[in-house]
């Protein structure tokens, strides 16, 4: 296992989601430190710049764009800070001290001691007394770099530009290997990519769907970013973006690449099918309506929403259609059908005597008690409208019902605070 190194508690300026990771990870190899500089950092005539390679808030390097007498134009890499780049005398005897001359690498190349370093170096590129590599009208070259943090050494590399009139040099994008005295690729943007920031994919739960929906599956939305999604192995067409609505059962994956190529795969998720659930059937004992067992509840009238009619049981005080939609353990609902519910009795006053005669849809009405004289005769449908209403005048009066439409119908006679009611059936 790789010893994790003072660098990761130096990670000042990168992302949250990247610190995490890394802070988390110590066998992981090759973890990339990618900085792109945006704009591109240009000198002036030809000046000298100054990188921070591992953004920790310290400048490590600055960079001089010298003529040699060798008439080659070179940048001369100067330590700073703690970074010390005092060469190895005994080895090179004559050579300078506090500073070194890099020299431009094909991408790809391995920067490390045993690489493109001389033994006891502390800092630079490939160094040679003869050959330092001639920078002018270098375009987009690439340098090794390596930092020494609290004894420990860190390889980078970093991606300048030098001009054919050689008056000024612009850095384009430098990284560092976040793990001390591991090789890294000149121009690597990614090393092992994929352990360092391990992408989930967000789940519902339960992990499904009902039959005849969807559910969504997502992974972090970060700017710049492409994703790409896959069922059992293979490319959801069109599936990219950083979620996916999800209607057919299988195992789901998504690929994220990041702004410079740099690719993770999540790991893979199953999403069931799951039924729905049996209708719910009504039930009614006097004013109260039941249903079978469930997760949740939600009662309506009227096709309206009913607030806090949430229970298994519900105490209906108005007739007309009642229905009730239930939820199962997996999150997936029905709804009964319409259930009309007709109340039917006397309320207020009991000892009240009212005759009630039906006959080829007539219905004749007589009063045993002079104390509903005054109030109103009602008729309601299934669904609670009124459809018929008279004040009551005398103790015996008719009902014509021919031309009402066939169905249940309810039976209303009111006067203050005395109800009676009768539910009638027209064929």
């Amino acid at each position: 296992m790789q010893k994790k190194s003072t660098l990761f508690r130096k990670l000042a300026s990168y992302s949250g989601l990247v610190t995490a990771a890394l802070l988390s990870s110590e066998a992981a190899q090759s973890q990339i430190l990618y900085t792109d500089v945006d704009p591109d950092l240009t000198t002036n005539n030809p000046g000298t710049a100054q990188l921070d390679l591992n953004n920790d808030g310290i400048n490590d390097f600055q960079f001089n764009l010298i003529h040699l007498p060798s008439s080659s134009m070179q940048i001369r890499v100067v330590g700073l800070s703690s970074n010390s780049i005092t060469r190895d005398l005994i080895n090179h005897p004559g050579s300078w001290q506090g500073y070194a001359y890099a020299d431009t690498l094909p991408a790809g190349t391995f920067i490390s001691i045993n690489d493109v370093f001389f033994p006891q170096e502390i800092m630079a590129s490939h160094y040679s007394f003869n050959d330092y590599g001639n920078w002018s009208d270098a375009f987009n070259q690439l340098m090794g770099l390596k930092v020494v943090k609290d004894g420990e050494t860190f390889y980078g590399w970093a991606r300048l530009s030098v001009p054919a009139l050689c008056n000024n040099m612009t850095i384009h994008e430098y990284a560092i290997d976040t793990i001390a005295g591991e090789a890294v690729k000149a121009g690597d943007k990614c090393g092992n990519y994929a352990a360092l920031v391990n992408t989930q994919i967000t789940t519902p739960d339960p992990a499904g769907f009902c039959a005849g929906g969807s559910n969504e599956l997502s992974t972090d939305s970060i700017g710049g970013y492409i994703y790409q999604w896959l069922q059992d192995g293979n490319l959801v067409n069109g599936a990219v973006t950083f979620y996916l609505d999800v209607n057919t059962a299988g195992d789901y994956a998504v690929v994220v690449t990041n702004a410079y190529g740099c690719i993770d795969t999540s790991a893979t998720v199953n999403m069931q099918e799951f039924p729905i659930p049996d209708p719910p059937v009504i039930t009614q004992s006097g004013d109260t309506l039941s249903t079978g067992a469930a997760i949740t509840y939600q009662w309506y009238h009227n096709g309206d929403i009913i607030a806090g009619a949430t229970s298994q049981q519900f105490v209906a005080n108005q007739g007309g259609d009642y229905i009730v939609m239930i939820m199962d353990a997996n999150g997936c609902t029905n709804i009964s059908a319409p259930f009309t519910f007709i109340p039917v009795g006397v309320s207020g006053l009991q000892e009240v005597s009212v005759d009630i005669v039906e006959s080829d849809r007539s219905v004749f009405i007589r009063l045993n008690d002079d104390r509903f004289l005054g109030g109103n005769i009602k008729i309601y449908n299934a669904s609670g409208s009124e459809v018929y209403s008279e004040r009551i005048d005398k103790k015996v009066g008719h009902l014509d019902l021919r031309t009402y439409a066939s169905g249940i119908y309810l039976l209303m006679i009111e006067n203050n605070s005395q109800r009676f009611a009768k539910k009638l059936i027209l064929p």
